[in-house]
């Protein structure tokens, strides 16, 4: 009877490390990647005194302001302000805005959610 020889293994022990090593350092790529809780600003002083097109997804300077703005005119809340426009900002422009639209200022602003310069000026300084 002819003798069997067996097939080498396959060293799976190796592979499965550096797989275990890769789908590890992956994970904590992602936790390291992964996006800090935001800050909260004072409102105490001022943050940018332009007027560039500030919009959603914006972050930085420009959109601390807006915020602390907001703030000043009841439209967000103080635990709102972070530097980062989204959604919770986007909604306090457009109802800015539509306050605008509506009162004293008489539809001198359009109504769409972006801080451009009228809806700078009008932040600052109302519609004195």
């Amino acid at each position: 009877m002819p003798l069997l020889r067996r097939r080498p293994r396959p060293r799976l022990a190796g592979v499965l490390l550096s797989g275990a090593l890769a789908v590890s350092s992956l994970a904590l790529a992602t936790v390291a990647s992964a996006p800090a809780e935001a800050a909260t600003y004072p409102c105490n002083r001022t943050y940018y005194s332009g007027e560039a097109l500030t919009a959603y997804g914006d972050t930085g300077s420009r959109v601390t302001e807006a915020q602390c703005l907001l703030v000043g005119w009841g439209r967000l809340k103080a635990s709102g302000v972070d530097g980062q426009f989204g959604p919770t900002t986007r909604s306090a422009v457009i109802a800015f805005q539509k306050g605008l639209k509506s009162g004293a200022c008489g539809g001198r602003v359009s109504v769409d959610g972006i801080v451009g310069p009228v809806t700078w000026y009008y932040l600052r300084y109302g519609c004195g």
